[in-house]
């Protein structure tokens, strides 16, 4: 078979093309060229790229290799491929798109050390018609963000599509954009006033516990952590939100996602530990509070009763309060829950309660005065085994005073006298 190659060398500063009648690059290639130094931009539809060379119109592989000098900066890549490709800088692959697809575009953001560079970008072409397109920019609107500040990527249109023309450091501090106005967020690298999207990424650590996140967005906004849809609002507003989470303790990754649509842009984000929902630790008596007369719903209060033995009164007017109004009824009902080591026995509970609760161990109802509405303390005795055990009482408050309490100690058996 034919195999057509260059008359003269080609300069490392210009693009190599190599041109193989298989998807995988093996054998010698069927065609060398000097593909020039401008950008790749190959639209070959569903011709060959060289017929008389014998290159086929499908299931071949292109490899182009090129030697570029820069100085030092930011760069952005971007490869458009029907099907697979993939680019290495140095050696290095930093973009995979191997596999068939229509029309794909990939771009990623490379700082350069300033000199010499060695690109080379991979192609495939399964059936059907074929493109390749490849560019690379200077990136002045573009910089490299530290992952614990707020990442700002701002799209010229309104659905986070294609590749932001504006990445920036939006610091390290709550999110509050509340001067944009109808003015753009960049008029420089964001032409755009309306009809534009951002997309904020930052990395956090925060302690264990309940966090309220605000938003107020003039227009649509979202709120993932760790990937995870948290919260979404996607539509025209000029609304304030708020969505309260439980968050492990460690680093986090937070991301609001936002579009403005026409009029007034406006975005602030910002959170707080709960003012109302406290962590609790297992060994310490968790209170959960609802709104409702049979525990269900999510809890409106959440607070650390305590290590010892539950012991609780309510007066008229008890509402739960930490540093906002958290419960608003004055009947409610109310979850205790605590983990306890006990040494293997037999122990006495105490359950106090006005006027209805319940006492479980380990899941199972050992005492329950939920309907009998009973206003005496209920004793119970129980052989429990050594080891951590959970408690659980459950109460309802109606309108009025009321308390709630549980003790417990270990029954000792006198021993029987021997007579002589």
């Amino acid at each position: 078979m034919r195999r057509c190659l260059p008359v003269t060398p080609i300069a490392a500063e210009r693009w190599r093309g190599e041109y193989f009648g298989n998807r995988d690059f093996s054998g010698d290639p069927l065609m060398v060229r000097d593909e020039g130094a401008a950008d790749l931009n190959f639209a070959w539809g569903l011709s060959s790229p060289s017929a008389e060379c014998g290159v086929p119109s499908d299931n071949f592989s292109v490899r182009w290799t090129r030697t570029i000098a820069v100085i030092a900066g930011l760069y952005r890549f971007t490869a458009t491929g029907d099907d697979g490709f993939r680019l290495l800088l140095d050696g290095q692959t930093v973009i995979e798109e191997w596999r068939e697809q229509f029309n794909q575009t990939k771009s990623v953001e490379l700082n350069l050390s300033a000199g010499k560079h060695l690109i080379v970008l991979e192609y495939f072409e399964r059936y059907g018609s074929a493109t390749l397109k490849f560019n690379w920019e200077n990136a002045p609107c573009l910089v490299k963000v530290a992952g614990d500040r707020w990442r700002g990527e701002y799209f010229a249109n309104d659905k986070l599509s294609g590749a932001p023309t504006l990445v920036r450091d939006d610091g390290n501090a709550f999110l509050k954009f509340d001067k944009w106005g109808l003015r753009s967020p960049n008029e420089s690298c964001l032409k755009a006033t309306d009809n534009f999207s951002v997309r904020w990424t930052r990395t956090t650590t925060f302690p264990q516990g309940f966090y309220r996140f605000r938003f107020t967005a003039d227009d649509g906004v979202r709120l993932f952590i760790d990937k995870q849809l948290k919260f979404e609002a996607w539509r025209d507003q000029n609304t304030a939100h708020t969505v309260d989470l439980e968050l492990k303790a460690g680093n986090h990754t937070v991301v609001v996602e936002y579009f403005e649509h026409l009029g007034s842009a406006l975005l602030e984000f910002n959170w707080e530990l709960h003012p109302c929902l406290t962590n609790v630790a297992p060994d310490h008596w968790r209170g959960e509070y609802f709104e409702s007369n049979d525990l269900t719903g999510n809890a409106s209060v959440i607070r650390d009763e305590g290590q010892k033995d539950l012991e609780l009164s309510f007066a008229r007017n008890f509402t739960g309060r930490t540093n906002t109004q958290c419960l608003t009824r004055e009947a409610f009902t109310a979850r205790f829950t605590r983990k306890v080591t006990f040494a293997a026995g037999t122990y006495k509970f105490t359950l106090i309660s006005a006027p209805r609760t319940r006492l479980l161990l380990d899941g199972e109802k050992l005492l329950d005065q939920w309907q009998s509405k009973g206003t005496q303390p209920a004793m119970i005795e129980v052989a429990v085994t050594a080891g951590n055990h959970q408690l659980v009482v459950e109460y309802g408050k109606d309108a009025g005073d009321g308390a709630v309490g549980l003790s417990w100690e270990p029954v000792v058996r006198a021993l029987p006298v021997k007579r002589k």
